[in-house]
């Protein structure tokens, strides 16, 4: 049987994510054709991206029901596809249990994840 997968970008504010994300949502047919899907979980941003649960799902409370729409959306990927799950704030709940939760949600998936970094200071020069 053919696996789940997930690549999971934990975008770090000023690391090119709105950029990742609106060439995402401009090449979301050629992506779906290839087997990668996206959750639209939330209204599109001004670029057309969309940003996953970005700024109302509130990924330290367990009860916000930005869970219940992720984790359906993640039961509708089937074998063969690559959901891609991109978000600036998961970086900082990396470690607590709201990242449980998203490892528990993606199990049985083949996960990558995918992490920019850069200098402090690289944007002041």
């Amino acid at each position: 049987m053919t696996a789940r997968r997930a690549v999971l970008h934990v975008g770090i504010e000023k690391t090119g994510s709105t950029s990742i994300q609106a060439a995402i949502a401009q090449n979301a047919p050629l992506l779906m054709g290839e087997g990668f899907v996206t959750p639209a979980l939330e209204a599109e941003d001004a670029r057309g991206a969309r940003i996953l649960a970005k700024a109302r799902m509130n990924w330290k409370a367990l009860d916000d029901p930005g869970w219940l729409r992720l984790r359906e959306a993640i039961e509708q990927v089937e074998p063969g596809q690559t959901m891609i799950i991109s978000n600036e704030s998961l970086y900082r709940v990396a470690r607590g249990l709201a990242f449980e939760r998203l490892g528990t949600l993606l199990d049985g998936f083949e996960v990558k994840v995918v992490l920019y970094l850069r200098e402090v200071g690289a944007g002041l020069r």
